[in-house]
């Protein structure tokens, strides 16, 4: 993660801010911080994500600023299972910056980090990396104008034309929208190299959807790949199974341009 210089409370990020779509949007703008984090949470999984915080940064050392501090539940974490639980996570932070950005020009500086908390179902913690990405406020992700139904209906036809099988899509709205998209593939050597190809047909070129969890499990149920992008958070996340590295050939943790 980048460092701000110890001590700082307004150091703005070095880098430009990344536009993924030329389209815009007049974010509504919430009174505090808090009514932001209730906006965004109430649109997302209670179950999964229980809570948000904001506050200080954890230490001198990291961007000074507003973070948040956010716990997730879900499945223990093996074969990548936090990636579902912690992509919510990147979901909320990135609409919640959008809901306080004012007239900043860039994300992180309004939310300058996070971190995430993860607690599996056997009660064990372990710590998610969080983090914050320039990212330009104002984004507009219209999923051109179709209905949840629509969306899914045409992600699930994306799906066969990759030869896979639809386990579960939905929709979330942590400010524009989001898929949550759960497939099979049935003969693994057919998708070789075809995984980023997937990932774009489904989040679009420019992106309509704002975030999308991508998991494909082979025909016996177990993980082959687990990904994730929030695009106003600038979070990207990958886990592939051992042995398929060079089947899947994603690019590691990266987000669509």
């Amino acid at each position: 993660m980048a460092l701000a210089s110890p001590g700082s409370d307004d150091s703005q990020r070095p880098n430009d801010p990344t536009s993924y779509t030329a389209a815009t949007q007049d974010v509504p703008q919430s009174a505090s911080i808090q009514d932001a984090i209730d906006s965004t949470v109430a649109n997302l999984d209670a179950d999964v994500l229980t809570s948000v915080l904001p506050g200080d940064a954890p230490d001198p050392d990291h961007w000074q600023g507003t973070w948040l501090y956010m716990t997730v539940r879900g499945a223990q974490d093996r074969d990548g299972a936090t990636l579902a639980s912690a992509w919510q996570a990147d979901l909320a932070q990135g609409a919640i910056a959008e809901r306080v950005a004012g007239d900043k020009q860039n994300l992180a500086d309004v939310i300058a980090g996070s971190v995430i908390e993860f607690v599996a179902d056997d009660g064990s913690h372990v710590a998610v990396q969080g983090g914050a990405g320039d990212i330009v406020p104002g984004q507009f992700f219209d999923a051109d104008g179709q209905s949840d139904s629509a969306l899914v209906a045409d992600i699930e036809r994306v799906l066969t034309e990759y030869g896979l099988v639809a386990e579960r899509v939905r929709i979330l709205h942590p400010l524009d929208s989001a898929a949550y998209v759960k497939a099979k593939v049935t003969r693994p050597d057919q998708f070789t190299g075809r995984f980023d190809a997937l990932r774009t047909s489904i989040l679009g070129s420019p992106p309509i959807l704002e975030g999308l969890y991508l998991e494909i499990d082979l025909g016996d149920g177990a993980p082959l790949v687990r990904s994730s992008v929030a695009l106003r958070s600038g979070a990207g996340r990958l886990w592939v199974a051992p042995g398929y590295e060079d089947m899947v050939s994603a690019a590691h943790g990266a987000i669509p341009n």
